[in-house]
């Protein structure tokens, strides 16, 4: 079950909107009780992303875009479909969910990364609001790692130390930035159980 007492931010948020309440029952209407490859629901991700980004973007539309930030790469979601629980800010939410997703027309995994990769970078120099929601999805997805065989983790950790460390730095976020490193340590280098992972990103978000 989903508990909303679990992401206090986003609650209180959906009390001051009914937009976002409105977007969260939509989009746990879509996931229902889909799950991750670490047995954690979908939904569970998109809030946790949407918790973290609270912490650092004022503007609503960030934390519901936090919210969908992976609909269409997990769910099959449709550009159109994401316009339409986007509501009145449809467009500009479906233009930075688009930005935020990975595209798969690429076969070699190595080059859909750069690709990836150099389109968010764009992205985050037009809106550093997209560097924020990135951060916090891939705080959210360290916690995740320990399902993953030794050697993705390792190349996501390091990836994560390469590019997202720091972009959190530049985008002026040191509480992320030290989150992301620390969880990426744990995964390359195995300084902390593997499970301690889930309950470090509380300890910096709110720094």
């Amino acid at each position: 079950m989903i508990d909303l007492s679990d992401y206090p931010r986003i609650e209180i948020m959906t009390r001051g909107s009914s937009r976002l309440g409105t977007l969260i029952v939509e989009v746990f209407g879509l996931c229902l009780y889909t799950k991750r490859h670490s047995g954690r629901l979908v939904m569970q991700h998109f809030l946790e992303t949407a918790e973290i980004t609270s912490w650092y973007a004022d503007d609503l539309v960030y934390v519901m875009v936090a919210v969908l930030h992976d609909i269409m790469e997990d769910l099959g979601i449709s550009f159109k479909d994401v316009e339409r629980i986007g509501g009145k800010d449809g467009v500009r939410v479906t233009h930075m969910v688009e930005t935020l997703t990975k595209r798969n027309h690429l076969k070699d995994r190595e080059e859909r990364d750069r690709e990836y990769l150099n389109r968010l970078s764009k992205g985050i120099e037009r809106d550093p609001g997209l560097g924020i929601i990135k951060a916090a999805d891939r705080l959210s997805n360290l916690t995740d790692l320990y399902a993953l065989p030794p050697e993705k983790r390792r190349a996501i950790a390091t990836q994560t130390l390469t590019f997202y460390v720091p972009m959190a730095i530049k985008l002026g976020v040191p509480g992320l930035a030290n989150a992301l490193k620390e969880l990426s340590m744990i995964h390359v280098d195995g300084l902390l159980d593997l499970r301690m992972a889930v309950a470090l990103p509380r300890l910096y978000v709110q720094q």
